[in-house]
């Protein structure tokens, strides 16, 4: 899509929906990154300070918290869950 047209999803209630359902599901819940998304790795490597490349992890954790991981990767929020509800049910 054209940069340009990316004000279309302020008209799209499918947006809304979306973060509303995002939000409701990865709040209050640490995902753990699998061994593919964690770096350094690889048969060789012994250390314990291996990251996560997810977006929402801190340096040398291999968790990531749900309500960092839409904030920082998709910037949603769960503040906007009813907001979201009172749009899309007009």
């Amino acid at each position: 899509m054209k940069p340009w047209l990316g004000w279309i999803r302020w008209i799209d209630p499918i947006y809304y929906a979306f973060e509303a359902v995002m939000a409701s599901e990865f709040t209050g819940v640490d995902y753990q990154c699998s061994m593919d998304m964690t770096v350094p790795a690889g048969p060789t490597y012994q250390g314990g300070n291996a990251g996560c490349t997810m977006a929402g992890s801190t340096p040398g954790s291999t968790e990531v918290v749900g309500t960092t991981y839409l904030s920082q990767g998709l910037d949603f929020s769960y503040s906007h869950v009813w907001r979201n509800l009172g749009i899309i049910s007009q």
